[in-house]
């Protein structure tokens, strides 16, 4: 069986596999997919977010229950997710993040 697309593997919603990335030094990091979130317009996806947890939160100095924005980018060179630096579109992801998880487990 083909290995899946990163795009694919993201919008997979039954997708159980960690999403691997690789640091500056080229090792893999290995994360859980906790939401993804699409920004939509005229039906077609313009920017896709997730948010991952990463398995070894102190490989990376993150807290246990910490999870990072990263932006889906697709170039010349492949697809591949980039660390979001921006606060208002990191807060914009997990407010939403919040309001589906308050909703479903109302």
């Amino acid at each position: 069986m083909a290995k899946k697309s990163l795009f694919d593997q993201i919008l997979d919603e039954n997708n159980a596999e960690p999403i691997t990335i690789y640091n500056e030094n080229n090792e893999p990091l290995e994360f859980d997919q906790v939401f993804v979130y699409p920004v939509v317009e005229n039906d077609e996806i313009q920017r896709l977010f997730v948010i991952l947890k990463p398995l070894d939160p102190k490989k990376i100095g993150l807290p246990e229950d910490e999870g990072l924005v990263f932006e889906y980018v697709d170039t010349d060179e492949g697809e591949t997710l980039v660390l979001e630096t921006d606060e208002n579109m990191i807060n914009e992801v997990f407010d939403c993040y919040d309001r589906i998880y308050a909703e479903e487990n109302a």
